[in-house]
């Protein structure tokens, strides 16, 4: 059986290599070749529907413009906010008077700092854990902010309650998140069903090199998908 000392051990292990990735690739995650939203007909399917049928373009624009029209705030915490694109354009759209943002790599915080400046907007832009960070009981938000970093969470539970507890009893939560299987993991159904599909495209519009997809195994996400995921089936149920 394994001991917790095992578990933590392996957990640590986990988040260092992930770390490890990060620091070495701060702008990975928005990088553009072979993102699936690079294809700029799914990138308006999804903008049209996170808008609620609203746009097709960029979604937090219509978000800022439309849906908070008139609107303005006084502060916002934004948890995993990587190289910061996302509170550069709210800070430079007007939509709030002080942002506070942070995320575990201090080499995505350092472009985060310098791109803001280039911009001319001012941001609080700060190391911490999101699992294990903690606010201020006297700090009050007006909006709490997460986008593709909530999937990344493992201490889920705590981490909601902490943004329940300093959001303002009329704040909003925005969340734009990953919500399928845990670690994308997916069961034999599924990959039956992105075979099949995937068999009906024609190889010049295939963007993977294999010709059949088969899901990761648990040992393998460990050790190198680590933080992707982790426990994102439950974010809307939470």
């Amino acid at each position: 059986m394994e001991s917790n000392s095992q578990r933590i051990e392996e957990n640590t292990s986990n988040e260092l290599t992930t770390k490890n990735y990060w620091e070495a690739s701060p702008t990975a995650a928005i990088a553009k070749q072979g993102y699936w939203l690079s294809n700029p007909i799914i990138e308006k399917s999804i903008n049209h529907r996170l808008s609620g049928g609203n746009t097709n373009g960029y979604w937090l624009k219509w978000l800022v413009k439309n849906y908070f029209k008139n609107k303005r705030f006084d502060r916002l915490l934004s948890i995993g906010c990587a190289v910061g694109n996302h509170e550069i354009l709210m800070a430079k759209l007007g939509l709030v008077t002080q942002i506070d943002a942070f995320d575990f790599y201090e080499t995505s915080l350092e472009i985060a700092r310098k791109d803001a400046a280039t911009a001319g907007v001012e941001i609080n832009f700060y190391v911490d854990d999101f699992n294990l960070f903690a606010i201020d009981d006297n700090k009050k938000y007006d909006l709490v902010f997460c986008s593709g970093s909530l999937d990344r969470v493992r201490e889920l539970e705590r981490c909601l309650s902490s943004f329940r507890k300093c959001l303002k009893p009329d704040g909003y939560f925005i969340v734009n998140e990953y919500i399928g299987d845990c670690y994308n993991i997916y069961n034999q159904n599924q990959v039956n069903l992105i075979n099949g599909i995937y068999k009906g495209f024609h190889y010049t519009l295939r963007s993977g090199t294999t010709e059949i997809f088969n899901s990761l195994s648990i040992e393998r996400v460990l050790a190198k998908y680590s933080s992707e995921a982790v426990r994102s089936k439950l974010i809307l149920p939470f």
